[in-house]
């Protein structure tokens, strides 16, 4: 692993990290002072969290150079697997423990990240000369 990979890396976990803080800013703030209802700040929350996260990507992390119409399916794909592995991941670990939130939640923040990664460079985001 080179430099720029590290650093590449480090930009993908500082984009992760900030698109947390901005789903969560937005989940509060969008309940607490607006008073919409929980699936309207769930989804609002979302979309909003995903278009900066993929926008960041695009441009700050992965520097591509590849259509947005390209690149943006393929993201929406990722996104979606992403929902679906969480809520796999929560349903096997409440089959074996009953106390299944933070295990769950543990095991889809270790192994999220990395897959997630792997797919954005490869298949979101490489570079027309990466493949």
């Amino acid at each position: 692993m080179n430099a720029s990979e590290i650093k590449q890396i480090a930009r993908y976990l500082i984009i992760g990290g900030s698109t947390y803080v901005l789903y969560i800013g937005l989940l509060y703030g969008m309940s607490d002072l607006t008073g919409f209802s929980d699936q309207i700040t769930f989804i609002t929350g979302f979309i909003v969290a995903n278009i900066y996260n993929y926008l960041a990507h695009y441009y700050f992390t992965f520097a591509s150079k590849r259509h947005h119409m390209s690149t943006l399916r393929n993201f929406i794909v990722v996104v979606l697997a992403g929902v679906l592995g969480g809520m796999t991941i929560t349903e096997l670990v409440k089959l074996w423990n009953r106390d299944y939130g933070l295990l769950a939640a543990g095991a889809y923040g270790l192994v999220w990240p990395a897959v997630s990664y792997i797919l954005l460079k490869i298949k979101v985001f490489a570079r027309p000369d990466d493949l």
